[in-house]
């Protein structure tokens, strides 16, 4: 899996309304079969002003995305 890959679906699911996706942090683990990727999203609408319920809900999409795409386990 490359970070690429993840970002493609982040931007997708986001559509519209994802405004920037900056991959900022990487870590492998040694040993380990997986890997931690990290990114700051920006929501931003041309229209109007976002709610945080409406940055929260599509955030949640984004997550359910990579979850059921990628098998990704999101960390707190």
């Amino acid at each position: 899996l490359s970070a690429d890959t993840a970002q493609e679906i982040i931007e997708r699911a986001g559509g519209e309304l994802v405004a920037d996706v900056d991959l900022f942090d990487t870590y492998e683990p040694a040993g380990a079969d997986k890997q931690g990727l990290a990114w700051h999203i920006t929501y931003q609408s041309r229209e109007k002003t976002l709610t945080d319920e409406e940055v929260d809900s599509l955030h949640n999409d984004i997550i359910a995305k990579l979850r059921s795409e990628l098998d990704a386990v999101i960390r707190d």
